[in-house]
């Protein structure tokens, strides 16, 4: 603890001395690292986590487009984890997230992919430790599924973006040209289709005017099949802590008691892998969500939601 609070400090004087400089690798390395920090904690501050963040998007945005980042194998695993960062959180802190652009984390998934070709590194578990497993194209979904959701109102533009997303994600799975060899073909398959299945619970909300005239498209159908996969993913062990999102997305969102219980088995199995607090935090959000008739309304921003980041 006395080096985490030697680096925050060390951090802030140097911002505070020349701003969040674009060409300083370390700063944007240390506002990831002391968010992972924090979130390691028994007893995480949720507001000290969302500061991090916030001063990484501070950081990261103003390099967005630049054609020589990431510029090293160090500054792309930089990009990298605040690429799944941003994805992850941007359901949960919503009054950070709603006022980046809508293209964001596809723009920093093509600097990624650029990178990659101009350092020679390949989309594979060694080069890509977390990106690999789902593929880049799910965390662009899980963040504009996520995005969409969190907007006051959608112009009709962006009624448009959600009615493609929905189509573009039903295949999205089936598209094996990413698959990495390196992971075991069902891991990888059931991963991603859980994955994809909590964007489309989420996409479901905001597409349930349009007629689709498939009862296999209902909102509870997509939920039982992620949980499904997900429930097997976990049975012998849980080692991936990015399973955490969607099982948060679809145990919200379900009105079967039956899925709901499998929600509370599944999370008992993540003790290990997440704070203690930020479990407990889900828990008692899922209690104050299923108290809300109108599923639409559960993800609305408030105090308790927000007490949890990934």
């Amino acid at each position: 603890m006395v080096h985490y609070t030697h680096a925050i400090h060390g951090l802030n004087i140097s911002i505070m001395a020349d701003g969040p400089n674009v060409n300083y690798e370390w700063k944007r390395a240390n506002s990831l690292l002391l968010h992972a920090i924090e979130m390691q904690q028994a007893d995480p501050c949720a507001n000290l986590a969302r500061t991090h963040i916030q001063m990484a998007h501070t950081m990261f945005q103003l390099v967005v487009g630049r054609p020589d980042l990431p510029a090293s194998e160090h500054d792309l695993l930089i990009f990298e984890a605040y690429l799944m960062r941003t994805a992850a959180n941007t359901l949960l802190q919503q009054d950070i997230h709603k006022q980046l652009p809508f293209s964001y984390v596809q723009d920093l998934e093509t600097m990624h992919q650029r990178a990659l070709v101009r350092l020679s590194l390949t989309m594979t578990p060694q080069d890509c430790p977390w990106l690999s497993g789902p593929g880049p194209e799910l965390f662009n979904l899980i963040y504009k599924a996520s995005w969409l959701n969190i907007q006051s109102s959608l112009s009709s533009e962006l009624n448009d973006e959600a009615i493609n997303l929905w189509h573009w994600s039903s295949a999205i799975v089936d598209a094996e040209t990413q698959r990495v060899a390196e992971i075991e073909p069902n891991t990888y398959a059931s991963g991603r289709c859980v994955l994809q299945s909590a964007c489309r619970a989420l996409l479901r909300l905001l597409v349930r005017d349009v007629d689709i005239g498939n009862t296999a498209l209902e909102l509870e159908t997509i939920i039982a099949t992620g949980m499904r996969h997900l429930d097997n993913l976990t049975q012998n062990s849980c080692q991936q802590i990015g399973m955490l999102w969607p099982l948060l997305v679809m145990g919200t969102l379900s009105t079967s008691k039956g899925q709901q219980q499998l929600c509370l088995t599944i999370a008992a199995r993540f003790r290990a892998m997440a704070a203690a607090l930020v479990n407990e935090n889900i828990l008692l959000f899922w209690a104050q969500a299923w108290a809300v008739e109108d599923v639409a309304a559960r993800f609305n921003d408030c105090e308790l939601l927000r007490s949890i980041l990934l």
